[in-house]
């Protein structure tokens, strides 16, 4: 239900709405493949416009989950390294936990 819900709307979310979701997604420890893979697509594009905290929490909702998007993390690791000097502590060692969960490499 929430996939039939969100995937047809993702593209009126705001970058704090797509961080929510998917942040949401893995504190439930739901694992919709269909809605993080469409989350993922429709966010690739968009995360120049993402807040520090919202690169953080989106980066580690994916490794919460385990979900490895190849595309998203290397935009992710992008973002993240642009806005490296305004993440404060939290976000960024959430940010590289999440990397490292993942075992990404650049």
């Amino acid at each position: 239900a929430i996939s039939a819900e969100s995937i047809p709307k993702l593209r009126q979310f705001h970058s704090q709405n797509m961080g929510n979701t998917a942040w949401a997604l893995a504190k439930l420890a739901i694992q919709d493949f269909h809605l993080l893979n469409a989350l993922s697509s429709a966010s690739i594009g968009r995360l120049g416009d993402y807040r520090p905290q919202e690169l953080s929490n989106t980066a580690w909702a994916y490794a919460k989950l385990g979900f490895r998007h190849r595309p998203l993390m290397d935009a992710l690791a992008a973002a993240a390294i642009k806005t490296i000097t305004e993440l404060n502590p939290h976000d960024l060692s959430g940010t590289a936990w999440a990397f490292a969960t993942l075992s990404y490499q650049d």
